[in-house]
């Protein structure tokens, strides 16, 4: 299913070069940029349209036929879809209270779902089928949830708009609800890993920290301060982590696809 053993090591060496170099550079902007302020409408629509197509990509990598026999990934996969959809309709928003409130709700959905991963094993595979409509669901209300904010701004909850340019209480908490969950995910993800060996638990595990520390960082920023860039860089810099599993996902494919069509790679 996944990669040799050696080329796993390889990929977890990346990946953690990768996780090394993205907790760096955020430690760098935290400590040297923390109160100066760098308004850049477009490159932050930049990085969360590239981080919401990312996570969607993820997702569908995860849903593959021979990726749902680890029925665990099922629910991560769907946290990644909701993200994804809803990062993109926030990388679309002008900042304001749209803004804030698909983050927020990208967060929250994103953290709930890799929460899941807590469920047993027997429960997942006894409600099987359930999941496929539990995720087509969860996905079109993420869809709705988007188009409305965007189309109907003025319909948003008052708890989550922006208050004197500053985030209101609830949506702080929000946030840090969002980082309690995906940061409980980490001990499963770890404990599945050490069970199985497979590479994208301790993947996800890594992911979970990173989205887990960004939310938490969250509180303590202004718009476009220093802290503000700093939990930026700690989710894209997730999302570049995926990008190795998703390269050797795809080259496991093409060199099955080879090998089916009697032109296998010496």
């Amino acid at each position: 299913m996944f990669s040799s053993r050696k080329n796993n090591k390889f990929l977890l060496i990346l990946q953690f070069l990768i996780f090394f170099m993205g907790i760096s550079t955020a430690a760098y902007l935290y400590l040297a940029f923390g109160h100066l302020e760098w308004k850049h409408i477009p490159f932050h629509s930049t990085i969360e349209a590239v981080g919401g197509m990312v996570a969607i990509l993820i997702a569908c990598v995860l849903y593959q036929k021979e990726l749902q026999e680890i029925n665990s990934f099922f629910f991560t996969a769907t946290g990644f879809a909701c993200m994804g959809v809803l990062d993109l309709f926030h990388a679309a928003s002008l900042p304001g209270e749209v803004f804030v409130f698909l983050h927020s709700t990208a967060s929250l959905c994103g953290g709930f779902f890799f929460a899941l991963i807590w469920l047993p094993d027997k429960l997942i595979k006894r409600y099987a089928k359930e999941q496929r409509w539990i995720a087509g669901l969860s996905i079109l209300l993420a869809v709705s949830i988007g188009l409305r904010a965007m189309f109907y701004p003025h319909n948003l909850p008052d708890i989550l708009r922006v208050y004197k340019g500053e985030f209101t209480n609830v949506a702080i908490a929000i946030n840090i609800t969002a980082s309690l969950l995906f940061l409980a995910s980490i001990p499963k993800f770890h404990e599945k890993y050490r069970k199985t060996q497979q590479s994208p638990y301790l993947l996800f595990m890594g992911m979970a920290l990173l989205f887990g520390t960004a939310e938490l960082l969250f509180q303590f920023s202004n718009k476009w301060n220093g802290i503000w860039w700093t939990w930026h860089c700690l989710r894209i810099t997730a999302y570049f982590m995926t990008l190795v599993f998703i390269a050797d996902r795809y080259i496991y494919l093409l060199q099955r696809y080879r090998l089916d069509n009697g032109d296998a790679i010496k």
